[in-house]
């Protein structure tokens, strides 16, 4: 609310005024009554008191969203719960006036209303309940909004608020593109485009955007918006600049008039749109300087010259056409450009070149770029061959006229008519155009027979007929198929003369488009039907909503054709990004004939708009605010993948990201924000940042937060950062004379902080007099770096009398940073004005000041000079030659206020004590003086004549002081002087008689006349006589002052005191932190009468004076001076435990003081404790309990609850004294107690606690003093169980792949907790971690944790186990268990492929996995999802239900009766066995088998002894059998692993005997030898390659032997790219028969130094085609061709079973290396220089994408992106930098960048070009900026004395810029003849100025008289390139150390210099000082300098400097 205004509202007996006013915070307060107050109800009823309850008030409108010419919009009351209901009002407060008026009410027996603005249409109310509903009676108008109040009282006052918010739409835009679009120019400043109109209200914003798909950001140069809240209206108008390429021609832009606020979802904004016409920028090439047509608007025209495209506009109502050579013309004669396109490329028949022959011969318009052209020179357009030549037709053909009868249908004949006249016909042709398969010509006719029908064909009639002179052709065609349509062109004599046209019609289209999309989708529209012949295009047409007409709409499409018969069936897809204007639009595909236009039924597009906000979380932002955060929210967004939040520095325009999220990842500028929430979908996300800590000024400028999917969308938010003013400082200068105006060397000033954004200093006074001073300067200084701004005022007045005593003010006045309720800090002063006449009557002299001891005056010739007196001296009425030390010195001021505040005798007070010559004047408030030698006479109060006799020269009395009881006593040696009269005076004067005793007459030498109270002796001789005064007070009246004047001449004075005593202090003994306390002091004060001090002891400090308001009572008891005074103090912390004491000081300087006393301060205390510090997320019933105790007038207790995810802050409960508490929903309270000293508030929270709860507490207690305690409790959420993985790539020893990871994952906890590898084997786990993320929601109290990470298993790890963990001490309990998850670690041992072969095996542990061996390492694969490699299998995974894994053989096999048995497992095969130990299946050697017996691996079997061999195809297998005396029953031979062949090749159950037995066809046995040594043969002759395989030969069913049948691979073919570039993908291919079983083709390579060949592990690709029983095999290596493969020697290589390898012929490959160079274009660099350019050239860098360059500054340390180039789009982000030359191609590119502004120190540092492809590569430039030394100078300080070393505040100072690199000035002195550099004790500091350093060079030293007269000088030297620079030298003036030897104390010449004088003081040097501007102190000077060239002094300058 702006206003505050008050009503009365009667309720029972109590008369309650209120202000509905919210101090400006948009706050209310409730209407309630007071509790504890017995209120009645109107009746007059009484009734005992009651604690009256709540009542319920609903208050709600109608509708929730009100527009401006709203009807019938109702608001009801609704009322319940409530006890003694009398009376419900409806209040409105409008917005802007902040009056509230009562618009309706209700009693129980009557209603008002404002009839002019609602009636009541609905009322009832009964004791406890009431309804009141109202209705506006009117449209609603821009006044109706503002907030409305329901206010019902009864028992009690309650209220409900409703705010009212006015809507208006926005209206539709007027956009303007001038004319000035030519390619690749930008639009001139006085054409710029513009865009305004009605934004609606609350305020909307103006919105650019285009349809094409370059990106449109233009260069907004102004942006004006006008509100009126009056109205609610608001205005915006945009003037904005672009430079369009030729790719935006025919391309659209819109302005769109956007409100979040007052247009709902569904509504599309409204807006204005343009055609781009682009001119292009080679329009005017090779064109003479002249006016032509401009090729799409017939308005303007182009003027050429020299080559330029310069656009300008034809008068109103004229144009500029085809037919214009030289000027503009009536538009009914121009024939445009833009129509004539239109007109011949719509037409179907036009093809893309057509002359405009009608036109010029020169002229043709070219379709596809839709642009009239014209031929150079005088050259015509060709048809025949579509080119520009010399033409020049037939004579007589010009006769020949031919006319077409026009376009004719399939089934209609064509005719041409042409009238020949006398030309005699010799041929006639027709050709068809274009051409087809058939026939060009359709006849032919050499030859004319006469006149009549002439030769023609079946397909044409030709009639020549009329009289020659008249003759006319007439030829018909009648087409019959489709193949003849076309265009026909008639030639006679072989002359063009004529064509027709045969066409066919096209169809209605159908049309198909969805029915909705959202907005930035694609949207397709297919269009389908007849297009006609010749072909017509279908084009698409849209009416955009608000629009009366349909247009063209140009879009991407693709076209399908199919030809049936003469029916084109065309279907074409029109593809369209679905921006918002296009919402409600109507859409139809159309196709045009000859003769109309075909158009498909009408499709409606509904679009369903995307939205983007983007807020603060508080609209007044300060410096050092905490806890602000960003919010960007993006809904309804097409292909949404990315948001991004970023910043723009306002001071270096640079940008930033500083958060971002995607759809599987998020980032964070952890150095500046908080992730607090993060959400993304397909079509939606919100991004929630937070500022770490406390705002500073470099956080200000403009946040952008950009939505990138189908599109990109941003919205600005502009953070400006404010800061309060500080009190400034007001400086009124020595020099205010009355009338005179103040020097220009000495103005008025005032400077101070001004806040930020920059306020002013204003300045103004309490005088009547307007204050008008001269301002001379106004200096402002403004660092926006540090949001500071600080002014500096200077300026002159000239004061009149008239402002003594006002007070001028200076405040800083600052409307932005301060609230209206905030008070401006000010500095004020007080005018002192000297009276222009103080000097008049004066002599030539140094008087007082009248106001300022510091100062005196200088009278020259009656005019008045105000000079400063130097530090610590001041200027006293006592004085009279110069400044003197201020403790002698008596001011005048001082006097002034001590006589004015206790004369009793009027206004004039003398001060004979003094000079009798001074009085003080206390109505003006100065001392003054008599002139001459007159003495002020206090009897008439004037100056009168007072001159004593030339004797009293003579006289000098001395006095002996006396107290009260003493003798006072003067003796004067009066010498020879006659004494005639002696009188004794008391000043000041008492209520006694002035004159003691006046003695006019001296009888003899010897004792004088006199009283009782004194006595006077006259002794000695004539010559020497002496006369004593006595003085014998014994009464109190006497102490005082005594003036003694002998013969009328003042020679002496006396002063009776009486001592003060030891004073008493009394006090409370303890007192409440920021109460007054009083301190009383009491006791004799002494004669005459002293104050009492206040002197307090700080706690580890002594006493010091304490100023204190006081109060004092004195009470005079005879002689002493009984004085009580009560010292008034707030009691604030810093006085607790201090001592206090009263003191009272003597006239002797002695201080009695008091006993100390000590101060106890009772501090208020505020204290918020919780139940519980921790809380988890649901839990509920916690209590909260604020304790306030020992406060003052206690008036209320709050609870505040504060939310840093939401940003909120809001009241859950409040106490006062005089009401009941108060509580927001699911807040009850438990205890309320509230006294003036002491409240206990305790709550309990009901409501489950959510993570948008608050977790910052805050309890305030409001009473004198506001105090708050505050804490911060935990949200917390326990973490879940991780999910530890471990990758199968577990070897022994090996660490596993980056491509398999570890992991393990799971929720942390709340807050962020973290995971934890541990194990239970080794305490010193310490895996490798690659990477490591965090997830956290702030919103839902969540956070996620992922960790990757690799190891090397030994293995004793096998078996073992390895944990994940959960470590969370803030949400888990000391008691609870961080939840784990385990993994067995299960290691594959290093030796596991020692022994065998490459190959497949099983694994161990996993039958999921399998171990491949290769070259006997390890290397562990994976099956594919359902697949396992079991202990059966031996090259590939197969279905897991087929296969026999090992875990399951173990769990058969180990049972609990054979734990640590060795178990055989012949099932598959008879070596293998299970190992119950380790669980684990073993294989014997190859051809052994596992014997249960032995538990080993024999090679005898049941006493067979079988040794088999291997065979190739082609060769005989053969297996021995050592059979002993075995009788042989079976022998089987099986095939165990190979091809799909028989099981058994021959199967023998009965042995008859020795000999051959029956067999296969393939095989053999032969049973040899008897008894003992009988041998079995087995031979096989495999024949076929399906026979490849191994073999297993049982004899007696016992296993006897294996035989494998192989063949070997040959040696493979290599195939290698001769060149590759580095980085590149390098393709090697391998070709080959690898063998059978078939063997893997591996690739080995020779590193350059290597001596041997390694295999080289890849990606490849196989391909192997089986022929016959060759393996061919094509393997294709794919590598990244780095560096480091050059001169690689490499090879393809296959391994046999034998181990023996194949290998290929030797290629070396060749890397052509990437190559990238950034360089400056110089070296040496200094500050100020422009011009400076970077150029990064890269070449043979493959894929190369994007080039970035950075800084990285030296002063900050911080890389900054510049530049950011791709191939599509070139980004610059630094202000001052200019990107040059930006070239980027696959493999090679340039960039070059130039400094456009001079160069600084914040361009130092370090530069990089970082080019990103294949690989990155980063060139770095380090750019150091130098400068010179300069500005050198050097000041020496005035004291230089002999041997005497300068003190610290005398300092010699060089001073000046030291350059950059900074180095150390050195000094130089020329003591003999030449400079040298002399080493001086010194101090140096150092400044940074800009970008340079200055250097304060301070040294000192005991020079002696050698050095007199010897100059020397400053020096620096640079360190860039060792060149000295010097300052000017000076002069050392050494004063001997005996120069004040003799002299007395006063000031003297200086023997060197004028300008210069010394201070002696007891014949010492005490001071050296300058006089100061033009002031010289001579030889003739005594007391002060004086001007140098001064004409009424005759100024003597010491010249014998060295002399003395």
């Amino acid at each position: 609310m702006k206003g505050c205004s008050k009503g009365r509202f009667q309720i029972a007996t109590v008369i309650v005024v209120l202000c509905l006013c919210g101090a400006g915070l948009g706050t209310y307060f409730a209407l309630r009554n007071i509790a504890g107050l017995n209120t009645r109800p109107p009746d007059g009823s009484t009734s005992d008191p009651v604690i009256w309850k709540e009542p319920n008030i609903s208050f709600v409108p109608s509708k929730s969203s009100l527009y401006i010419g709203d009807k019938n919009l109702t608001m009801t009351c609704n009322v319940s719960n409530g006890e003694g209901i009398w009376k419900v009002d409806i209040l409105h407060e409008n917005d802007e006036a902040g009056a509230i008026e009562i618009i309706a009410n209700i009693t129980a027996n009557s209603s008002y209303t404002n009839g002019r603005r609602v009636t009541i249409i609905e009322h009832e109310m009964n004791n406890d309940s009431a309804i009141l509903r109202i209705v506006f009676v009117s449209a609603l108008v821009c006044q109706d909004k503002g907030r409305y109040y329901c206010r019902s009282s009864g028992n009690r006052v309650s209220n409900e608020t409703l705010e009212m918010e006015l809507l208006r739409k926005p209206l539709k835009p007027t956009l303007i593109l001038n004319r000035d679009i030519v390619e690749g120019k930008r639009n001139g400043m006085e054409l710029p485009f513009t865009c305004e109109g009605d934004v609606g209200y609350p305020p909307g914003r103006l919105e650019l955007g285009s349809n094409s798909t370059n990106y449109f950001f233009p260069i907004i140069m102004n942006q004006t918006t006008t509100v009126s809240n009056e109205s609610c209206q608001t205005k915006q108008k945009i003037t904005f600049y672009y430079t369009f390429s030729r790719l935006w021609h025919e391309k659209e832009i819109h302005c769109s008039a956007m409100n979040n606020k007052s247009l709902e979802s569904s509504d599309v904004p409204p807006f204005d749109s343009q055609i781009v016409q682009v001119v292009p920028e080679n329009y005017c090439q090779n064109r003479p300087d002249r006016s032509y047509y401009h090729p799409y608007n017939c308005s303007y025209y182009i003027d050429c010259i020299n080559g330029s495209v310069n656009i300008k506009e034809c008068p109103q109502q004229q144009c500029f056409g085809l037919n214009e050579t030289s000027g503009c013309n009536v538009c009914e004669k121009a024939t445009c450009a833009l129509a004539v396109v239109a007109s011949v490329c719509s037409k179907p028949n036009s093809g893309e070149i057509v002359p405009l022959s009608d036109v010029r011969c020169s002229m043709y318009v070219n379709c596809a770029d839709k642009m009239a052209h014209e031929c150079p020179g005088k050259e015509c357009f060709n048809v025949k061959n579509n080119t520009c030549a010399s033409w020049q037709p037939l004579p007589h053909c010009k006769e020949i006229v031919c006319s077409a009868s026009g376009v004719n249908n399939i089934g209609q004949n064509g005719t041409v008519i042409c009238p020949i006249g006398d030309i005699p016909v010799t041929s006639i042709s027709v050709k068809v155009i274009p051409d087809r398969s058939e026939g060009w010509e359709m006849f032919y006719v050499t030859r004319i027979s006469g006149l009549g029908v002439l030769q023609g064909n079946q397909e044409a009639t030709l009639n020549l007929s009329g009289a020659r002179p008249n003759q006319t052709l007439s030829i018909g065609l009648h087409p019959l198929l489709c193949h003849q349509i076309g265009q026909y062109i008639i030639k006679i004599n072989n002359d063009t003369c004529g064509e027709i046209n045969i066409t066919d019609k096209a169809e209605v289209p159908f049309i198909d488009v969805s029915n909705t999309t959202k907005e930035n989708e694609t949207l397709d529209i297919r269009c389908r039907g007849n297009v006609g012949a010749p072909l017509k295009e279908v084009f698409l047409e849209v009416q955009f909503f608000g629009s009366t007409s349909f247009q063209t709409f140009s879009a991407k499409n693709t076209t399908n054709v199919t030809l049936k018969d003469c029916d084109n069936e065309r279907e074409t897809n029109f593809t369209i990004t679905a921006t918002l204007n296009w919402n409600n639009s109507v859409v139809r595909c159309s196709v045009r004939n000859e003769d109309n236009i075909m158009s498909s039924e009408l499709r409606r597009i509904s679009i369903v708009r995307q939205s983007i906000s983007f807020e603060l979380s508080k609209s007044s932002v300060y410096i050092g605010d905490e806890n602000v955060s960003l919010t960007c929210k993006i809904s309804h967004y097409a292909e949404l993948r990315r948001v991004d939040i970023l910043s723009e520095k306002e001071e270096t325009g640079r940008t930033e990201v500083i958060a971002t999220i995607t759809t599987n990842s998020s980032y964070i500028d952890k150095s500046r924000m908080s992730l607090t929430e993060q959400k993304m979908n397909a079509d939606s996300a919100i991004l929630r940042t937070v500022f770490l800590s406390a705002l500073v000024c470099q956080d200000k400028g403009r946040f952008y937060c950009i939505a990138t999917g189908s599109r990109v969308s941003n919205e600005t938010l502009q953070l400006y950062l404010l800061r309060k003013p500080l009190k400034p400082t007001l400086n009124l200068n020595k020099d205010i004379v009355e009338g005179k105006q103040n020097r220009l060397e000495e103005p008025f000033t005032c400077e101070g902080d001004l806040g930020y954004p920059p306020g002013r200093l204003e300045l103004g006074s309490n005088s009547t007099d307007y204050f008008y001073p001269i301002i001379a300067s106004i200096n402002v200084t403004i660092s926006n770096e540090t949001c500071q701004a600080h002014q500096k005022t200077t300026f002159y007045y000239a004061l009149s009398r008239r402002w003594h005593g006002k007070e001028i003010r200076c405040s800083a006045i600052n409307s932005k940073s301060l609230g209206s309720d905030e008070i401006p800090p000010f500095d004020s002063h007080v005018v002192q004005v000297i009276p222009a006449d103080y000097c008049q009557n004066r002599s030539h002299s140094s008087y007082f000041h009248p106001y300022n001891c510091s100062y005196y005056i200088d009278c020259i010739n009656g005019s008045v000079n105000i000079k400063e007196c130097p530090a610590a001296q001041c200027f006293g009425l006592n004085e009279t030659i110069g400044c003197s030390i201020c403790e002698n010195a008596i001011c005048a001021k001082d006097k002034v206020a001590d006589a004015c505040s206790k004369s009793t005798t009027g206004e004039i007070v003398p001060l004979s004590n003094l000079r009798c010559s001074m009085y003080i004047n206390c109505t003006d408030k100065m001392v003054h003086e008599c002139p001459g030698s007159e003495c002020f006479n206090v009897s008439s109060s004037t100056c009168t004549s007072l001159l004593p006799p030339p004797s009293c020269k003579a006289m000098d009395c001395i006095v002996y002081g006396a107290t009260t009881g003493q003798n006072a006593t003067i003796v004067c040696p009066v010498g020879d002087v006659f004494v005639t009269s002696i009188a004794v005076t008391v000043a000041p004067e008492r209520s006694g008689e002035w004159e003691m005793f006046y003695v006019t007459g001296v009888s003899r030498l010897g004792v004088l006349q006199g009283n009782n109270e004194v006595t006077l002796t006259l002794s000695g001789a004539r010559l020497n006589q002496t006369l004593s005064i006595g003085l014998h007070p014994l009464q109190c009246r006497q102490i005082g002052q005594y003036i003694i004047n002998i013969n009328t001449g003042l020679c002496g004075r006396i002063v009776v005191t009486d001592n003060a005593e030891v004073p008493n202090i009394t006090m409370s003994n303890a007192t409440h932190e920021n109460r007054t306390l009083t301190i009383r002091c009491r006791g004799n004060v002494g004669a005459p009468a002293k104050h009492f001090l206040l002197e307090i002891q700080f706690v580890s400090s002594s006493f010091q004076t304490y100023s204190a308001e006081n109060i004092t009572n004195v009470t005079s008891n005879d002689c002493n001076n009984i004085r009580e005074t009560n010292f008034t103090i707030t009691v604030t912390q810093n006085l607790n435990n201090s001592l206090v004491r009263c003191s009272v000081r003597n006239e002797d300087n002695s201080v009695l003081s008091s006993e100390p006393r000590r101060i106890n301060i009772v501090r208020p205390s505020v204290t918020l404790q919780p139940s519980k510090s921790v809380m988890y997320i649901g839990d509920k019933n916690f209590l909260m309990s604020c304790i306030v105790s020992n406060y003052i007038d206690l008036k209320r207790v709050e609870l505040y609850q504060e939310s840093e995810i939401l940003g909120t802050i809001e009241s859950i409960a409040n106490i006062t004294e005089r009401s009941t508490p108060t509580y927001k929903s699911g807040v009850y309270w438990s205890d309320a107690v509230i006294t003036p000293e002491y409240a206990f508030l305790r709550v309990t929270f009901t409501n489950p606690l959510t993570c948008t709860d608050g977790e910052k507490y805050l309890c305030v207690a409001v009473g004198n003093v506001t105090l708050n305690s505050s804490i911060r409790l935990v949200k917390a959420r326990r973490p879940g169980k991780p999910i530890l993985f471990l990758s199968r790539d577990l070897v022994e020893g090996k660490e596993n792949q980056d491509q398999l990871p570890h992991t393990c994952e799971g929720n942390v906890g709340y807050p962020v907790g973290k995971l934890v590898l541990m194990s239970n084997f080794t305490n010193t786990f310490n895996p490798s971690i690659t990477n490591m993320s965090t997830t956290v929601s702030n919103k839902t109290c969540e956070a996620y944790q992922k960790i990757t990470f690799k190891y090397a298993f030994s293995r004793s790890w096998n078996g073992q186990e390895l944990r994940c963990s959960v470590v969370n001490n803030e949400s888990l309990g000391e008691n609870e268990t961080s939840p784990f998850d385990a993994k067995v670690v299960n290691i594959v041992s290093a030796d596991t492929c020692m022994d065998r072969p490459d190959g497949h095996y099983y694994h161990r542990y996993n039958c999921s996995n399998f171990i491949y061996c290769v070259n006997r390492t390890v290397h562990i694969g994976e099956c594919q999802r359902t697949a396992c490699f079991g202990l059966n299998e031996t090259d590939r995974c197969n279905v897991c239900s087929q296969t026999i894994c090992v875990h399951d053989v173990i769990g058969q096999v180990c049972t609990s009766l054979n734990v640590n048995e060795l178990v055989p497992y012949n099932m598959i095969r008879c070596s293998m066995y299970a190992n119950c130990t380790d669980r684990m299946v073993y294989d014997c050697p190859r051809n052994e088998c596992f014997d249960v017996v032995t538990k080993g691996c024999p090679r005898l079997l049941t006493g067979i002894n079988c040794s088999a061999s291997e065979s190739t195809i082609g060769s005989n297998a053969t297996i021995l059998c050592t059979m002993g005396e075995v009788k042989v029953t079976s022998v089987s031979v099986k095939v165990t692993s190979g091809r799909n062949v028989e099981l058994k090749i021959f199967n023998i159950n009965v042995v008859n005997g020795s000999g051959v037995l029956s067999s296969s066809a393939s095989a053999s046995l032969t049973l040899s030898g008897t008894g003992s040594s009988q041998t079995l043969t087995i031979g096989l002759y495999p024949l076929q390659c399906q026979h490849i395989g191994l073999y297993s030969v049982n004899v007696n069913n016992e296993f006897g032997g294996e035989i494998r049948i192989t063949d070997k691979a040959e040696k493979p073919n290599i195939t290698i790219p001769a060149v590759n570039n580095e980085n590149g993908t390098l393709e090697l291919t391998c070709r080959g028969n690898v063998g059978a079983p078939a063997k893997e083709i591996f690739l080995e390579a020779q590193i350059t130094g290597s001596s041997n060949f390694r295999m080289v592990t890849t990606d490849n690709k196989t391909n192997a085609t089986l022929k016959d029983c060759d393996n061919d095999r094509e393997t294709a290596f794919t590598i990244i061709a780095t560096s480091n493969w050059n001169n690689t020697i490499i090879r393809c290589s296959v391994r046999n079973e034998d181990n023996s390898i194949q290998s290929s012929e030797q290629k070396r490959i060749n890397i052509v290396p990437s190559n990238v160079k950034f360089e400056p274009s110089k070296r040496d660099v200094y500050i100020g220089d422009s011009d400076l350019s970077m150029t990064c050239n890269i070449s043979n860098h493959q894929q190369l994408t994007r080039i970035e360059l950075y800084q990285e500054s030296a002063r900050e340390g911080k890389r900054e992106l510049i530049a950011n180039i791709t191939k599509q789009l070139q980004l610059k982000f630094r202000d001052g930098i200019d990107l040059q030359t930006a070239v980027i191609m696959a493999d090679y590119a340039t960039v070059k960048i130039r400094f456009t502004n001079s160069l600084t120190c914040n361009d130092d540092g370090m530069y990089y070009c970082v080019v990103i492809g294949s690989a990155t590569f980063t060139a770095s430039i380090n750019l150091s900026i130098f400068s010179e030394p300069n500005d050198l100078t050097l000041i020496l300080s005035p004291w230089i004395v002999e041997n005497e070393s300068t003190k610290a505040d005398r300092m010699f100072r060089c001073e000046g810029m030291v350059g950059r690199p900074a180095s150390n000035m050195f000094v130089e002195a020329n003591i003999s003849g030449s400079f040298k550099r002399h080493d001086f004790p010194a101090v140096i500091t150092n400044t940074q100025v800009n970008c340079t350093t200055n250097q304060n060079y301070q040294f000192y030293y005991a020079f002696n008289m050698s050095w007199n007269g010897q100059n020397i000088r400053c020096a620096v030297t640079n360190l860039r390139n060792n060149i000295t620079t010097w300052s000017l030298p000076k002069t050392i003036e050494v004063v001997r150390e005996s120069y004040c030897a003799g002299k007395r104390d006063n000031y003297y010449p200086h023997p060197y210099e004028c300008t210069k004088f010394i201070w002696c003081i007891k014949e010492k040097i005490i001071a050296i000082s300058y006089c100061g501007a033009g002031l010289c102190f001579g030889m003739n000077q005594t007391t002060a300098c004086t001007y140098c060239n001064n004409e009424f002094e005759d100024l003597i300058c010491l010249q014998n400097a060295r002399k003395y």
